[in-house]
């Protein structure tokens, strides 16, 4: 399954462009409510500097993590990532920095019970009139249950893959395929044929030899093992 933005991402970016090339003062709410809105939103947002230093963090950001403001701020956001999926985050971060593009990425996060689950992190860049990066707006999305959900469908397959395998293992071993005609040594060809004796054990093999033989030669006589 692909990754894909949030449309809580999206909304977001674009209000956020909306509200910094907005001259009119008096279009925009004043800072307490903008921040009590910020806030109250379901969305985890977060904004960065243009070097990528985090400065801000919502409400809802800080009651998942459990964490303060100031435990977040710049860097240390870092801790409540996944130590496994740390380097990843940082590589793809830093491109994203470099190059403007916008970042998305998945990683585990330690939410306050302690207990690490998969989010979707979305950032774009803000540009003022020249082109140049001003802001970074982010949001970040729980996708537990969609990684829960992939694993599950990815194991389901490995087991199916498995089953045929056997299966078909099974039905050589066991002599189950179909025939074109009666087969005979001749028509079999046994060195190729008798390569599922090596499961056999070596004292009896020169018997289920000499026995399938006579049996393909004389059809009237049922083969005995």
């Amino acid at each position: 399954m692909g990754t894909s933005v949030p449309d809580s991402a999206r909304r977001f970016s674009k209000v956020a462009r909306h509200l910094a090339s907005s001259g009119d003062n008096s279009r925009l709410a004043s800072a307490s409510d903008l921040q009590f809105i910020i806030d109250s939103a379901p969305a985890l947002i977060h904004t960065a500097q243009p070097d990528g230093h985090i400065d801000f963090f919502n409400r809802t950001w800080l009651e998942y993590v459990g964490l303060r403001l100031e435990d977040l701020l710049g860097w240390k956001w870092t801790a409540a990532i996944h130590p496994d999926d740390l380097d990843g985050i940082l590589e793809k971060w830093r491109a994203s920095l470099a190059s403007g593009e916008p970042f998305l990425h998945e990683t585990r996060v330690r939410r306050a019970d302690g207990q690490y689950r998969w989010m979707l992190h979305h950032k774009v860049a803000l540009r003022d009139e020249s082109g140049k990066i001003v802001k970074w707006y982010g949001s970040s999305l729980d996708i537990e249950e969609r990684k829960t959900a992939e694993e599950q469908f990815r194991r389901k397959a490995e087991e199916l893959q498995r089953s045929e395998f056997y299966l078909a293992e099974g039905q050589r071993l066991a002599h189950m395929g179909s025939w074109p005609s009666i087969p005979t040594a001749s028509t079999i060809g046994l060195p190729n044929y008798f390569g599922c004796t090596d499961s056999i054990r070596p004292a009896n093999r020169l018997v289920f030899r000499n026995t399938w033989i006579v049996s393909t030669h004389t059809i009237a006589s049922p083969w005995q093992t």
